[in-house]
């Protein structure tokens, strides 16, 4: 007999890490691709993956049994992939530069590019 959620979060409060177990491999490919569709990032969706359900662990006593636990878990997940958007877009985007190059030095920067190729052209 498989045990319902809400059976399964009733024991994740007591820290029965096998429950754990069955509710993260119950859960865990929809809750991919949820998040997958939310940041479209393969990187940041495995670790909010990762997150939502180190969550589900330490925070198994805020579920209201009055509610469904798959509606509470979604929850985490689509709160936690705003939260990540949002420090995404928060993040100031530098414009790349081009370093200096060690190589020339200042002469060579100020001189004029006609007077190079006319030295070059001039026989030895």
């Amino acid at each position: 007999m498989n045990p319902t959620d809400q059976q399964l979060l009733h024991q994740i409060q007591k820290q029965d890490a096998q429950a754990f177990e069955c509710f993260f491999t119950r859960h865990r490919a929809a809750i991919q691709r949820h998040l997958a569709g939310m940041v479209r990032e393969a990187a940041a969706t495995d670790d909010l993956v990762q997150e939502v359900f180190l969550r589900v662990w330490t925070r198994a006593e805020q579920w209201n049994e009055q509610g469904a636990a798959r509606a509470w878990l979604f929850r985490i997940a689509t709160n936690l992939a705003l939260n990540h958007l949002r420090s995404v877009r928060r993040r100031p985007q530098q414009p790349l530069e081009m370093p200096a190059n060690p190589l020339l030095d200042e002469e060579e920067i100020s001189v004029p590019a006609w007077m190079i190729d006319a030295a070059a052209l001039q026989p030895e």
